[in-house]
C-alpha cells in the first residue's frame, strides 16, 4: 500500500524556507515603497506651488495663461482651502491681510479659481497621510512643506517647497 502525501519533517522545511525568503523580500519590497511615497508627495507639493505662483511654462498669445491665486489676485492665500473655494481675505507680502476681489474678465485680475482639484481633499495631505504645512507671508519665502515618513519636523525628511514669484 502506497502512502502518499508529505511528512511533517517536509512541511517543516517548506515553513522555514518560505520564512526566510520572506524576511530577505519584505525588507526590500519596503525600501521601494518609501521612495514612491516620497515621490507621490514631492508631484503634490509641485502642484500646490503652481496653483499658488502659477505655471510659466503654460503660456497662450505670449502671456502666462496659468498664472495661479497669487498671479490673479496679486494675494497669497491665508490657507491652502482657499484655492478650492474663493476666500474673504488673502496676503500681501508683508503679511497684512486685504480682500480678495471676484474675477473680472476684462482686466483679468480676481479670483479666478479653483486652482487645484480638491477631490478628497487629497491636495491637503502628503502620501503617508501626513497634512501639509502652509507659512504664508510674512515667512520669506512662503513654503510648504510634507514632514516625510515619521510626520516629525525636522525629522531628516521634511520635503520643503518654497514658493517664490
Amino acid at each position: 500500500m502506497k502512502n502518499s502525501g508529505f511528512t511533517l519533517i517536509e512541511l517543516v522545511i517548506v515553513l522555514v524556507l518560505l520564512g526566510i525568503i520572506s524576511a530577505v523580500a519584505v525588507p526590500k519590497f519596503l525600501d521601494l515603497v518609501n521612495p514612491s511615497k516620497t515621490n507621490v508627495t514631492k508631484h503634490r507639493l509641485e502642484d500646490i506651488r503652481k496653483s499658488i505662483v502659477g505655471n510659466p511654462d503654460m503660456t497662450g498669445a505670449g502671456t502666462s495663461s496659468a498664472r495661479g491665486f497669487r498671479g490673479d489676485t496679486g494675494l497669497w492665500p491665508v490657507q491652502l482651502p482657499d484655492l478650492v473655494t474663493q476666500p474673504a481675505n488673502g496676503l500681501n507680502d508683508a503679511g497684512a491681510s486685504s480682500a480678495v476681489s471676484n474675477w473680472n474678465r476684462y482686466t483679468r485680475k480676481g479670483w479666478n479659481g479653483p486652482y487645484v482639484d480638491s477631490s478628497g481633499g487629497a491636495y491637503l495631505v502628503d502620501a503617508w497621510g501626513n497634512n501639509f504645512v502652509y507659512a504664508p507671508p510674512p515667512a520669506n519665502p512662503p513654503t510648504i512643506t510634507s514632514y516625510g515618513a515619521n510626520g516629525i519636523s525636522g525629522g531628516g525628511d521634511d520635503i520643503v517647497v518654497g514658493l517664490r514669484y
